[in-house]
Order: structure tokens, then C-alpha cells, then sequence
């Protein structure tokens, strides 16, 4: 099975509001990347839904814990999706 990737264009709202939310939490500017690992983001893609893969990251999996995550990073990804929410909604 393969899947098409995803993209969005730099000057997208949704990629701005991230930009601005994430460096109001994280005190910096996100960095960019490119995904390695399948996502729905092609699927959404190829319906017209404009998508981002956004979150912390583990970078490279231990062998030992697996996939984990510090809870501090996940805390603020959940308010850097409540802010980007709002200011895409309007509600900011």
C-alpha cells in the first residue's frame, strides 16, 4: 500500500495560527519538518481539507520505553491546539 503525501502551502491561515500560537506557548518559533510515518493527513489532503501534522515529538524511539512523550510537551501542544481552534474559528 502507498499513500500520496500531504501539503500545504507555507502561507496558509492554519500554518500562520500555528505559528503564532506555538511561539506564544513554546516562547519560539516551531520548527519544520518533513513526516516519515503515515498519517491521515493524505487522505484529508486528497479531499481538499487543509492539513498539518503538529505535536511534540519522542525524535528517535527508545528502545527500552518506546514511544513516550514529557507531559509538560504534551500540555502545551493541547493549548497550542486550543488557541490555533479558537483563532481559526474566530474566537479569539
Amino acid at each position: 500500500m502507498t499513500a500520496p503525501g500531504a501539503q500545504i502551502d507555507e502561507g496558509h491561515e492554519l500554518v500562520a495560527a500555528i505559528d503564532v500560537a506555538h511561539t506564544e506557548v513554546w516562547g519560539e518559533a516551531p520548527e519544520r519538518d518533513v513526516t516519515r510515518w503515515f498519517s491521515d493527513a493524505s487522505a484529508l489532503t486528497r479531499y481538499g481539507v487543509p492539513t498539518v501534522n503538529y505535536g511534540t515529538s519522542t525524535g528517535l524511539m527508545d528502545v527500552e520505553l518506546g514511544e513516550n512523550l514529557e507531559i509538560d510537551g504534551l500540555v502545551k501542544t493541547a493549548e497550542v491546539y486550543a488557541r490555533v481552534a479558537a483563532e481559526v474559528c474566530g474566537l479569539a
